[in-house]
């Protein structure tokens, strides 16, 4: 699997390419700013932007969405729970518990409230890696302050998160990657 972290915008949030390392078909996870940027890395890496995963509707996390949608015509995706809070124009949602897969990588949608009322992160479990938005960070957890979030679901989300394996590698919606281990 290969892992591309591209930070972008004031906040520096994290956008990722998750890629089959044999096909190069890849997600694209929160383009959250900088597209002539993010496009560029898409270019040189020469991946297949498959889909485009938001894993919550913040502006931080979907600023560049248009123009990289536009210029990769690829489809994109949300939480099912999620609230539209900025008219963004979506392919389909993402429920709870659903597989998908992109090349020969297969992913797992879990529905984690708290941040927002639909939050998503995204589980690899073959390759025990974690897309957590902005659910969980390294030495920290998202905001609950914002419309929508609840620091009660907050907790909930972040126990199913711990209730997985501590070697899983956790990639943030900001910072550096840490595991389910150092955050426990």
């Amino acid at each position: 699997m290969i892992i591309k972290t591209i930070p972008v915008g004031m906040l520096q949030t994290n956008c990722y390419i998750a890629a089959c390392d044999n096909t190069k078909d890849a997600i694209l996870i929160d383009p959250g700013d900088e597209a002539d940027k993010i496009l560029k890395e898409i270019k040189s890496g020469g991946y297949k932007i498959n889909r485009i995963i938001i894993t919550h509707n913040h502006p931080d996390h979907i600023a560049a969405l248009d123009k990289i949608k536009k210029e990769t015509l690829s489809k994109v995706f949300i939480g099912d729970r999620e609230f539209n809070y900025n008219n963004l124009h979506t392919d389909g949602k993402l429920k709870d518990g659903e597989v998908y897969e992109v090349g020969g990588l297969k992913y797992k949608i879990m529905h984690a409230p708290g941040h927002s009322p639909g939050s998503v992160c995204l589980i690899f479990e073959k390759e025990k890696v974690i897309f957590s938005g902005d659910v969980l960070f390294n030495q920290g957890v998202g905001r609950t302050d914002l419309p929508g979030g609840s620091m009660e679901e907050m907790e909930m989300s972040l126990e199913k998160l711990f209730a997985l394996n501590d070697e899983y590698v956790v990639y943030p919606g900001h910072g550096p990657a840490t595991t389910i281990g150092n955050e426990k």
